[in-house]
């Protein structure tokens, strides 16, 4: 009677367990890389609000994916833990996959964005955002986007909200990227700020430029060990 009893306890702790962890939803940003947790023998399933596009995965040989409208399906294959890309129309979303036989992996997550500088910057009544969302591979393995332009009337400052993705094993050091902009076709060096002296590798790293004036359409040139490229926006 005891064994039973001890059993069935263990049934129901593993349920509840199970049902905390199978289903969730998480918020990411340019600046996290969510955890995802699998276990073999079961797929996981992504939901996006958006349709994903195109996925990078840093170790193939163990994790297989499929495309189902805007959700990613994850089998793993075998025990490992790796990153995951995952570039859509609007967003580049960053994951760490982890498949270590746990018995709380998730089956479902809804995966929703929210950036963490609009959440917490409470910008002036006369501030203006206009939304760009363009991207260019400045070579295979790192990738400049344009993801808003701020305007601040009261205090004369426009700036642009941007952010780079490297996935090179190696950190790059900031002043290798070269900043212009055409503005009336004259060229001009804008301030170019980001978190760090670094790109770091596998993560998105936000940065800021700044502009002189506002203007309804923009050049933007990029220069990256001697490789050039444009957006117009």
């Amino acid at each position: 009677m005891k064994t039973f009893l001890s059993v069935w306890l263990g049934v129901i702790l593993f349920s509840l367990t199970r049902s905390d962890a199978a289903v969730r939803t998480v918020t990411a940003t340019e600046r996290t890389i969510t955890p995802i947790y699998l276990t073999l023998g079961k797929s996981t399933v992504l939901r996006f609000r958006e349709k994903p596009k195109k996925v990078i995965v840093g170790n193939k040989n163990y994790f297989n994916i499929e495309f189902i409208e805007n959700d990613l399906a994850i089998q793993p294959l075998g025990t490992s833990t790796t990153n995951l890309f995952v570039y859509a129309e609007d967003h580049t979303y960053g994951f760490s996959l982890h498949s270590n036989g746990n018995l709380a992996a998730d089956d479902l997550i809804r995966v929703e964005w929210g950036s963490p500088i609009s959440r917490q910057a409470v910008l002036p009544h006369d501030a203006r955002v206009r939304s760009i969302g363009k991207q260019i591979k400045l070579t295979s393995q790192v990738q400049f986007r344009v993801e808003k332009i701020v305007s601040l009337h009261s205090k004369n400052l426009i700036w642009i909200e941007a952010s780079l993705l490297s996935n090179e094993r190696h950190r790059i050091r900031i002043n290798e990227i070269k900043i212009s902009l055409l503005e009336s076709g004259k060229k001009i060096e804008p301030r170019f700020i980001c978190g760090s002296s670094y790109i770091e590798p596998q993560r998105l790293n936000p940065c800021r430029i700044f502009l002189t004036r506002a203007s309804d359409t923009h050049v933007l040139r990029i220069k990256f060990r001697n490789l050039n490229s444009e957006i117009l926006f």
